[in-house]
């Protein structure tokens, strides 16, 4: 589409273990008629378990992925197994677990927080062209999805990613971030930092997170399933 029109995107996260209640949330998504659907990962309990991808991801989201294209970021669930890189095939450059796209007026960046992070990686080099780009420089609306956030109010063994507060979030603030999706925490949360509206949306379908702590930039927590819409 042109970058004049409007669009919606949803976004979810963590459905692995109940099929039942993943389905009634893609069937909800659906309902609503989004443009693309993107999961911040962990689509499935294990990602070796060849049953799975089809018992908790492609069954329960069939009428969802019938009619609406879908992108999926790597998980710490997914195990980095080769049935990901089989079934998916997302944009180059590398082995299709990070990559970036545009759609109407906005850009698509999905990260591999699981894999190396840091400037001594492959991923970071790409990711800093990537953000240096013409393409990400042009569009209005600039946007990561990964999994694992660099902040998080639930789970109380979990704060938030180390790597990704050091690395990528230093990267959102210089090149203008728009807002940033992640998941691992099975709650919901939001909050404005450096610019950027950062996003936890956990809640797919998986056992949800107790609140365990409180970060100052974080204003909208709420332990509940659910996904997000993007208009």
């Amino acid at each position: 589409p042109t970058d004049a029109r409007p669009f919606r995107f949803a976004v979810w996260g963590d459905n692995q273990e109940y099929p039942v209640r993943h389905a009634r949330g893609c069937e909800l998504m659906r309902r609503h008629c989004p443009d693309l659907a993107i999961s911040v990962g962990d689509v499935v309990t294990d990602g070796r378990n060849y049953d799975q991808w089809d018992k908790q991801f492609f069954e329960p989201a069939r009428e969802l992925l019938r009619t609406t294209p879908a992108y999926v970021a790597m998980g710490n669930h997914h195990r980095n197994a080769h049935w990901f890189y089989d079934f998916f095939s997302f944009p180059a450059p590398r082995h299709e677990n990070y990559y970036a796209f545009t759609y109407g007026g906005a850009r698509f960046v999905v990260i591999d927080s699981i894999q190396e992070l840091s400037p001594a990686g492959p991923q970071y080099s790409w990711l800093v062209r990537e953000m240096k780009s013409p393409a990400f420089q042009r569009a209005t609306w600039r946007f990561t999805f990964f999994h694992t956030p660099p902040w998080s109010e639930g789970w109380p063994e979990w704060a938030g990613d180390e790597e990704v507060r050091r690395w990528i979030v230093p990267l959102h603030q210089q090149y203008g971030v728009t807002a940033s999706f992640s998941g691992h925490t099975h709650d919901y949360e939001r909050g404005f930092r450096d610019g950027t509206c950062y996003i936890v949306t956990g809640g797919g379908a998986g056992s949800l997170d107790p609140w365990a702590r409180d970060y100052p930039h974080v204003t909208v927590y709420h332990s509940t399933w659910h996904f997000c819409l993007v208009d």
